[in-house]
């Protein structure tokens, strides 16, 4: 599938987004998507804070969307366990 976002356009906005570098940028059609079938690009970012920040630009919009910013909080504050570590603490103290 084509994209009418280009590479180009998709790393200006993700940057715009979150300030840095660059680590990964790819074309997804993420067909588990909850909303169907959308095609998007999966951008990577070292910010200029050291932060990893996960975003996703919609390839047909150009709308960008956080999917994960890791500040070393590995608590997630839904009570499902999904996306906790393992002894689901703050890392960022160092323990």
């Amino acid at each position: 599938r084509s994209s009418a976002v280009t590479l180009n356009q998709a790393a200006d906005a993700a940057l715009r987004t979150a300030p840095g570098s660059i680590t990964s940028i790819d074309l997804d059609d993420d067909d588990d998507d909850r909303r169907g079938n959308v095609l998007r690009w999966d951008i990577d970012i070292t910010g200029k804070d050291g932060k990893q920040h996960e975003l996703r630009v919609d390839a047909k919009t150009g709308k960008v969307t956080v999917d994960h910013d890791d500040d070393g909080d590995d608590r997630d504050d839904r009570a499902d366990d999904r996306d906790d570590d393992r002894d689901d603490r703050d890392d960022r103290d160092g323990d």
